[in-house]
């Protein structure tokens, strides 16, 4: 045991030089992998949207409509998908309709502002909702995710999750 820490203590450069080489080498995968984690980009503003609130929100047994404000930061607008979570566990992917706000605003992509921009309404709709109550499990949440494209820090393209919350009406303040 002796000779080896003699050996390790000899060989103390020439390790550090090893290590230093591998880090090198590993450093544009290291970096890639922690560029797509939603928390180092949004410590490092790489994300296209930050300071996202839901300020009013209407639910149906079927259908919820939200709207809010969020700083737009970067990137180009792609597309949004929605999640909505029932009481079972199950989880359904489904169509954010944006046509009311389509017919308020420019659809599209919004330029990137340094103030809080006006989003939604934005509906959910649950698929082909049944006749019956209680026929199937009850929406409990819902989760809105946006794409983007042309980002110039991290990802070319990223999909981030937008905004979410509990299934219910929720009223301004």
């Amino acid at each position: 045991m002796n000779n080896l820490s003699c050996t390790l203590r000899r060989s103390r450069s020439l390790i550090l030089i090893c290590v230093a080489v591998l880090i090198y080498g590993a450093w544009p995968e290291l970096m890639g992998r922690l560029q797509q984690e939603r928390i180092v980009r949004d410590v490092f503003a790489m994300t296209p949207f930050r300071a996202v609130t839901v300020t009013q929100q209407v639910a149906t047994p079927d259908r919820i409509v939200s709207m809010g404000d969020m700083i737009k930061v970067q990137c180009d607008f792609d597309w949004l998908t929605g999640y909505i979570t029932f009481d079972d566990g199950s989880r359904e992917r489904v169509r954010v309709d944006t046509t009311v706000e389509d017919a308020i605003r420019q659809p599209g992509n919004r330029p990137p502002m340094q103030q809080a921009q006006a989003w939604g309404p934005w509906s959910m709709t649950v698929r082909d909702p049944l006749p019956i109550e209680g026929a199937r499990p009850a929406p409990i949440w819902w989760d809105i995710f946006a794409a983007h494209r042309d980002c110039p820090f991290g990802p070319d393209r990223q999909i981030n999750h937008f905004a979410g919350g509990p299934w219910g009406t929720v009223s301004p303040d």
